[in-house]
């Protein structure tokens, strides 16, 4: 089995995982505090993983490209919490597959 092909169905397997644990986490904290605590972590680990990745020149639209990845990640995550709290995970994770493979032809 390639690499490619375990990395994909594990990441698949880690988003389905993920909405059940922000659904939970809305109750408890909200939505705010949910992204923020949730984009921290992925912060951290960016860091983490950073200092120890070759040091890539930090160029003006590389840095844009970072901030636009990471505004598109909160509205993700914030967008899949509330959808999925409402209207259950499979609706909300097939109609994401399915916007995510239309879109990515249109691409």
């Amino acid at each position: 089995m390639s690499p490619a092909l375990i990395l994909a169905v594990s990441a698949g397997v880690a988003i389905a995982l993920q909405v059940v644990a922000n659904s939970v986490g809305l109750r408890d904290l909200g939505l705010g505090a949910l992204i923020a605590i949730s984009g921290g972590t992925t912060a951290l680990v960016g860091l983490a993983l950073a200092l120890f990745a070759a040091r890539p020149e930090a160029t003006g639209r590389a840095v844009l490209c970072a901030v636009a990845s990471g505004l598109l990640g909160a509205f993700i995550v914030g967008s899949i919490v509330l959808a999925a709290n409402r209207g259950g995970l499979a609706q909300t994770l097939s109609l994401v597959i399915g916007s995510q493979l239309l879109f990515g032809l249109a691409i």
